[in-house]
């Protein structure tokens, strides 16, 4: 069983994204979505507090993270919840939970759904005994659990707009003030690039069988076909926004062009 789109989108929305290494309220050194050292590679502590200029590689690594990280706490759900058949949305919310508190495994929680006890008082109850951070109860906590028992007991999950990507401050805590927001992803973008990233391992995994060769052109015929593929793939691999890529692809094309022509003329040549 694997956490929903949703389930995934309603984590992601709690933790926020951070691009870089930052202290969690309590002191952890976390970095993306909620990832400490505890869940795994990559360790925070190698990763820079400084923001980088370009977000894009971090923004990718703090994706691929979290979808490994969701890995190991649906595995984790599963094995302390063995032999119970539960619906996508209870599933969501104790890989929210467990992602969120580490107590899966012996939280009075769980002894309730193990013993078929789901009594939504009781299954609230059990969400609200995991409140404190530092040994102080935390608001946001309190609200987290609050969406994370509406979940598991009516199917409700948050209606949270976007997931925001937050900056660090100087002091390596992330900055929640207005500017330090960069961006707001929605669902469907958060969940593109969930799918995106996953088909990526996929591939990685399971590759791709080789084309099959074609036949060679005749000697003096110019594949224009190849030239243009080509281009397509310089096209699909750089920015042409910048003018030096774009300079250089018109020049690739001017010069293959100029070939195609002498070839032609000299066949024509030859045949006269």
């Amino acid at each position: 069983m694997k956490t929903s789109p949703r389930g995934a989108f309603a984590i992601a929305a709690h933790e926020g994204i951070v691009p870089a290494a930052y202290l969690d309220s309590v002191g952890v050194r976390t970095f993306g979505i909620g990832h400490t050292a505890s869940a795994g590679y990559p360790d925070p502590a190698t990763i820079s507090m400084e923001m980088p200029e370009d977000l894009g590689p971090n923004m990718a690594l703090a994706i691929q993270t979290f979808l490994a990280d969701l890995a190991i706490f649906e595995r984790r759900v599963l094995a302390a919840t063995e032999g119970v058949e539960l619906e996508q949305h209870q599933f969501d919310a104790l890989v929210s939970f467990d992602f969120n508190t580490g107590g899966i495994h012996r939280a009075r929680l769980t002894q309730r759904i193990n013993a078929g006890n789901f009594a939504p008082d009781l299954i609230k109850t059990g969400f609200m005994g995991w409140t404190k951070a530092g040994g102080k109860v935390r608001e946001y906590l309190k609200r987290r659990r609050t969406e994370e028992a509406a979940m598991f007991n009516l199917g409700e999950y948050p209606a949270a707009a976007s997931v925001p990507v937050w900056s660090v401050t100087p002091s390596g805590r992330p900055d929640f003030s207005f500017p330090g927001l960069i961006d707001r992803i929605g669902y469907e973008r958060f969940a593109a690039l969930l799918a995106q990233k996953q088909g990526q391992d996929a591939q990685e995994a399971d590759p791709a069988p080789e084309p099959a060769k074609t036949k060679e052109p005749p000697t003096g015929h110019v594949a224009a076909p190849a030239v243009g593929a080509g281009l397509a793939a310089v096209a699909a691999s750089y920015n042409l926004d910048s003018p030096i890529v774009l300079l250089g692809c018109l020049v690739v094309l001017l010069v293959s062009a100029f070939v195609a022509w002498r070839v032609m003329r000299k066949r024509k040549k030859d045949s006269s």
